[in-house]
């Protein structure tokens, strides 16, 4: 079995692409840095010992020295603390990262070992994700047609808020329950029988079917369906489905009155 030699060991962190700085565990100055971290911050290792806090932090509230140092105290004083931080370069670029300050006992000193890493991207892709979902939720709300996720026996995964006011009920109340459940027999069958032959390979179908809100009322559906798969977390029949009973009602309506006309002629 192979074992690394001492000096292979500051080899290693040397290679290491995790950004490392050793603050000591007393005085909180910085002892050392890692070829990552001087890399990132722009700096030779003989400029970054003598620098504070201000010297390489981004100048905002969340950032001050004083919250710096409650962070590596509470390090010093669990063994372990982490934040997010935002490093500011030689060169004047911020680097928002997340960082973790650990308390190391070495022959000579106590340190503090903070490792850190560039979180930027993730935060963008974080605030656009969230700006995307508000987004998407106010368009939603106010869609006249409701959108659902079944599984293959019309298990609810998803529904929106509008589909939820159509079926005159509330979302929380509709996860898990059984959305084909509250459907006639005949439309119930035939809607099993179409899931079980759909494939994502296969184009969107049209359904019309009779369903009963959770009211008791019955009302009558016009919808498009096809299989989805999106990770593992959402597979079954997207539904887009809107009410259409005062159409089907009229058109009855309108279906009677020819009978009627008919019968007089």
């Amino acid at each position: 079995m192979y074992l690394p030699k001492p000096n292979d060991f500051y080899a290693l962190i040397e290679a290491m692409p995790l950004c490392i700085i050793l603050h000591d565990a007393q005085t909180k100055e910085i002892l050392w840095a890692n070829a990552a971290a001087l890399a990132a911050l722009g700096f030779t290792l003989e400029e970054l010992t003598p620098l504070k806090a201000p010297d390489m932090t981004r100048d905002a509230p969340k950032y001050r020295r004083s919250v710096g140092l409650r962070w590596l105290e509470g390090a010093a004083r669990t063994g372990q603390r982490a934040i997010e931080w935002c490093y500011r370069s030689k060169q004047g670029v911020e680097i928002l990262s997340e960082a973790v300050a650990t308390l190391v006992h070495l022959d000579g000193r106590d340190v503090l070992m903070v490792q850190f890493r560039d979180i930027s991207k993730e935060d963008k892709v974080k605030r656009d994700l969230k700006r995307f979902e508000s987004r998407l939720t106010a368009f939603m709300q106010d869609l006249a047609e409701g959108v659902a996720v079944l599984g293959p026996e019309g298990d609810i995964g998803f529904i929106s808020d509008s589909g939820a006011h159509l079926l005159n009920s509330e979302v929380h109340k509709l996860m898990g329950k059984n959305f084909l459940a509250w459907c006639d027999d005949a439309s119930r069958q035939r809607l099993l029988q179409q899931f079980a032959r759909e494939t994502p390979e296969h184009p969107p179908f049209n359904v019309h079917y009779q369903v009963q809100r959770r009211d008791g009322e019955w009302r009558w559906h016009d919808a498009t369906c096809r299989y989805i798969e999106i990770e593992d977390d959402l597979v079954g029949h997207l539904l887009l489905f809107r009410d259409v009973t005062e159409q089907v009602q009229a058109e009855e309506a309108r279906r009677l009155s020819e009978q009627k006309l008919e019968y007089l002629a």
